[in-house]
C-alpha cells in the first residue's frame, strides 16, 4: 500500500485509479453473492415479477404446483438442466423450511426443550412411503443413534441389512420436532441406491420415548410424496456393544 500511495502521488491520481482495471474476484466470495441477492428477498416490492410470483404461489394448490414444476423441468432445451435446478431448489427450500426453528429467536427455546428430556439411546425408525411405479405403499425401518449438538439433534442410522443409510437433523419447538431427512436407498433395491431428501414434523410424546408425525419429500418423478413416520426409543445405551446388537437388525 505504501508503494501504491507513492505512485499515486507521483502520477497525481487516486490509489483506486491505479488498480481500477485489475480483475475483480468478489463474485467468487459466497457471502458477497449472498448479500447481492438478499435485497430481492428482503424487499419483494422492489421486483414486480417476484411479487407476482409470490401472489400466484399463495393461490396454487401444492399438487398443482408440483405438476407445473414437473412440466417445466421436462420442457425446453436451452443448455441448462432444468431437472438439476429443480432438485437444487427443492433441497434449498427443504432446508430453509426446517431451519426456521434454528434461528436466533428460537434457538434458546429449543435448547431449553431439549434439556427437559433425554433423547440419547438407540431409536427405531419406521416410515411409510408410496411407490408410484408399483402402485402401493411400503414401509422402511432403521435403527438410529441420535446425538445432541447444541439445540439440534442429529441421528445417523446403524448399518442396515439392505445397505440403505438414513440421516436426520432436527430441533424442537415445545412439543413439536421439525427437521430434515436424507436417505441413500439400498444399492440392490428397487431404487438402486438413489438419494432422497426432505423435511418432517413429529409430535413428541410427553414421556420423551416416542415421536410420531409426517414426512414430506420429492419423488423421482417430481411428485410430492408424504407418509407417516414414527420414532421409538428402544434402548438407552449408546455404547459400541449396544450399537452392534442393533446393527443389521430388521
Amino acid at each position: 500500500m505504501d508503494v501504491l500511495a507513492r505512485l499515486a502521488e507521483l502520477y497525481e491520481c487516486g490509489v483506486a485509479d491505479l488498480v481500477s482495471d485489475c480483475p475483480d474476484f468478489c463474485h467468487t466470495d459466497a457471502m458477497f453473492r449472498l448479500h447481492q441477492q438478499m435485497p430481492l428477498l428482503e424487499d419483494p416490492a422492489s421486483s414486480q415479477a417476484f411479487q407476482d410470483l409470490v401472489t400466484q404461489l399463495d393461490h396454487i394448490d401444492v399438487n398443482e404446483l408440483a405438476h407445473m414444476a414437473a412440466v417445466w423441468a421436462h420442457g425446453g432445451d436451452n443448455g441448462v438442466s432444468r431437472r438439476s435446478l429443480l432438485l437444487k431448489l427443492s433441497a434449498a427450500l427443504s432446508l430453509a423450511s426446517a431451519n426456521s426453528v434454528l434461528t436466533a429467536e428460537t434457538r434458546h427455546a429449543a435448547a431449553a426443550n431439549w434439556g427437559e428430556g433425554n433423547y440419547s439411546g438407540i431409536w427405531h425408525s419406521r416410515y411409510v412411503y408410496p411407490s408410484s411405479g408399483r402402485g402401493e405403499s411400503f414401509s422402511c425401518e432403521h435403527y438410529l443413534v441420535p446425538r445432541q449438538q447444541g439445540a439440534r439433534l442429529i441421528g445417523q442410522s446403524l448399518p442396515h441389512t439392505s445397505g440403505s443409510q438414513l440421516k436426520i437433523e432436527m430441533a424442537t419447538d415445545q412439543s413439536v420436532a421439525t427437521g430434515t431427512w436424507r436417505e441413500r436407498t439400498a444399492p440392490a433395491g428397487y431404487y438402486h441406491g438413489a438419494a432422497y431428501h426432505g423435511t418432517f414434523q413429529l409430535f413428541l410424546d410427553p414421556s420423551g420415548r416416542s415421536m410420531k408425525g409426517m414426512w414430506l419429500g420429492f419423488g423421482h418423478d417430481f411428485t410430492i410424496n408424504s407418509g407417516e413416520w414414527r420414532l421409538t426409543c428402544c434402548d438407552d445405551r449408546t455404547s459400541k456393544n449396544a450399537q452392534r446388537e442393533y446393527s443389521h437388525k430388521t
